[in-house]
C-alpha cells in the first residue's frame, strides 16, 4: 500500500550534538552503483551529514550526503583516493519544512534532487569506490569529530544499489517502500 510520506511520528530527532544513528559495516553499503535517499527537516542553518559510509578509524568515506549551508552535496570517495564531490546545488534546502532529499552516482555521473527534481548533476569519475569496514553514520559524518551533525529530523533513509531514474526518485518519494530489487537499506 503506498502512502504519502513526509517525517512523520516516527522521525529520528536529532536535537543536539553528538546525536546519530549507527548502522554497523555490511557491504551492500558500498555498491559500485548507488541512490540514497532521506526526507529531512533542518532544525538548524548549518552544515551536517545527513548519511555517510566511512573508516572506522580514519574518518574518511566511500560515499556521504550532507548539507552546506543549506545546500544538498554529495560525495564519493575512490579506491584509487580520488574523491569526486557534487558541489552544492545552488537551491537551498528550506529549515523547518519535511523535504526529500536524493543523490546517485551510476560510475560516471552523481546526481542531486531535492522533493522529486533534479537539482544538479556532474561528472564523476572515482573508480572503484572506496570499501570501507567502517559504520553507516545517519545524522553525524566524521567519527573523529562531532562537528558535522545534522540538527533535525530524519525519516524514510533508503540505499539502493542502483541508479534510480529521475521519474523513479519522483515517484518513489512519496511512497512507502520495502523489498524492491536493488533495495539495500530502508
Amino acid at each position: 500500500t503506498a502512502h504519502a510520506q513526509s517525517p512523520g511520528c516516527n522521525a529520528l530527532e536529532l536535537t543536539r550534538s553528538p546525536s546519530y544513528v549507527r548502522v554497523q559495516h555490511n557491504d551492500a553499503l558500498v555498491p559500485n552503483r548507488i541512490t540514497v535517499e532521506a526526507w529531512i527537516q533542518v532544525a538548524s542553518n548549518s552544515s551536517g551529514k545527513i548519511l555517510s559510509k566511512q573508516s572506522s578509524s580514519t574518518g574518511q568515506h566511500s560515499w556521504e550526503l550532507s548539507l552546506n549551508d543549506l545546500r544538498l552535496t554529495f560525495a564519493i570517495r575512490g579506491s584509487s583516493t580520488r574523491v569526486a564531490t557534487l558541489a552544492p546545488s545552488t537551491a537551498r534546502v528550506p529549515m523547518g519544512v519535511p523535504t526529500h532529499v536524493a543523490a546517485s552516482w551510476d560510475g560516471a555521473t552523481t546526481r542531486l534532487y531535492v522533493n522529486g527534481r533534479r537539482v544538479a548533476s556532474s561528472a564523476a569519475r572515482v573508480g572503484t569506490p572506496l570499501r570501507t569496514a567502517g559504520e553507516l553514520r545517519i545524522g553525524q559524518g566524521s567519527v573523529l569529530q562531532s562537528k558535522f551533525q545534522f540538527l533535525g529530523r530524519l525519516d524514510e533513509v533508503r540505499i539502493w544499489n542502483t541508479v534510480l531514474s529521475d521519474a523513479q526518485i519522483a515517484n518513489f518519494r512519496t511512497r512507502i517502500l520495502s523489498g524492491l530489487p536493488g533495495q539495500v537499506a530502508s
